[in-house]
């Protein structure tokens, strides 16, 4: 499908310039660490294990498996680049989950819970991301670098109204009490929603999947204030500083993109196929699972050495080899029923899983 090649190369291209800035800052003496040789391997290769939240490769597989399984669920093709329903963007994020730059624990948990109490009833799928704040000005925290962590999620088969509704109960002081979702500072929102436009529906799954770019600072609206006596601020962003992408790479170095994605109603059975197929992905091309193959006959390379190292693709290649999808669409319960397993042995690649599916094939 060109629609979603298109995305794709657009969304590898920021990637890769993420990628790239990130190494720069890895190896640079303000921010080098002991391990810091560890580091621009652990970026810049795909020599895991797992699906590592840092990780290039990692993304985009888990982007590419998201996008193809979203378009055919939604239906979208060339032709018709937008669903035929309403699809809205909703972020939530909450001051409760500040935390200072260099903290290595991060309660996903809770959050998680807090957005499937809200969008609870609702249809959705989405990613937790962190955010930096430069310049965090509250009465407790003047002027320090944190970290806050917040949702992106898209939502769909709910009215405009109601979602409103339930957008602003979350954000309602009710007698003096501070809100459900509460916003960084005075005058700032903890959950908002937009309606995604047209064309852009592919470009809001990619970016919620990014790893983090910019950088963002709490403004005063002192004009406000001299007009009012109301004390309020405001959002600033911009493009995240060295420090700032070397400090979220080392916060999330431990995560898994499996940790970080969420999702509920239909979404929750596409959520479980995607994780599925870009675990088998990995599975089948990263070097890491590679190099563990038995090899049936010898080839090329002398005993004992390995295959090289997969270094990161320009984007360029992408256009070239673009992901097996289908343009035909498929309607969105008839999509859930051809995905969703049909057998009752238990498929796991825990040790658990596996004795109880080898005790489910052996005979009584």
């Amino acid at each position: 499908m060109r629609l979603q090649r298109q995305i794709i190369a657009q969304y590898a291209e920021r990637e890769l310039e993420s990628q790239h800035l990130l190494s720069k800052g890895l190896v640079r003496k303000p921010y080098r660490s002991p391990d810091w040789e560890e580091e621009l391997r652990f970026v810049q290769t795909d020599r895991h294990d797992h699906l590592n939240a840092t990780n290039y490769f990692v993304r985009m597989c888990m982007t590419k498996r998201l996008l193809k399984h979203m378009f055919r669920y939604f239906g979208v093709t060339d032709n018709k680049p937008h669903p035929g329903y309403p699809v809205y963007f909703v972020t939530l994020c909450d001051a409760t989950f500040v935390v200072s730059e260099g903290k290595s624990y991060i309660p996903l948990d809770p959050l998680k819970k807090m957005v499937r109490s809200a969008l609870r009833g609702l249809s959705y799928l989405g990613v937790i991301e962190p955010a930096t704040y430069v310049d965090y000005r509250r009465l407790d925290r003047e002027g320090r670098r944190v970290v806050c962590w917040h949702a992106h999620l898209v939502v769909w088969g709910v009215a405009r109204k109601e979602l409103k509704g339930r957008i602003d109960a979350l954000n309602a002081s009710v007698d003096g009490q501070v809100p459900e979702f509460q916003g960084m500072a005075l005058g700032l929102k903890g959950a908002h929603f937009k309606a995604i436009e047209r064309g852009q529906f592919g470009t809001k799954i990619a970016y919620m999947l990014k790893m983090p770019r910019k950088q963002y600072s709490v403004g005063f609206r002192r004009k406000l204030y001299e007009e009012t006596g109301l004390i309020a601020y405001y959002n600033n962003k911009r493009k995240a500083g060295t420090k700032a992408r070397v400090a979220l790479f080392r916060l999330m170095r431990h995560l898994r993109l499996e940790e970080l994605m969420i999702a509920g109603g239909n979404g929750s059975e596409l959520l479980k196929v995607v994780k599925r197929e870009a675990q088998r992905e990995w599975r089948q091309t990263s070097s890491y699972f590679q190099k563990r193959k038995p090899q049936k006959s010898r080839g090329d390379n002398a005993p004992g050495q390995t295959e090289p190292v997969r270094p990161a693709p320009h984007f360029e290649s992408l256009r070239s080899h673009p992901p097996a999808t289908s343009s035909t669409p498929i309607l969105v319960d008839a999509y859930l029923t051809k995905i969703r397993p049909s057998n009752a042995v238990v498929r796991s690649s825990s040790a658990e899983g596996r004795i109880r599916a080898h005790r489910a094939r052996a005979p009584p």
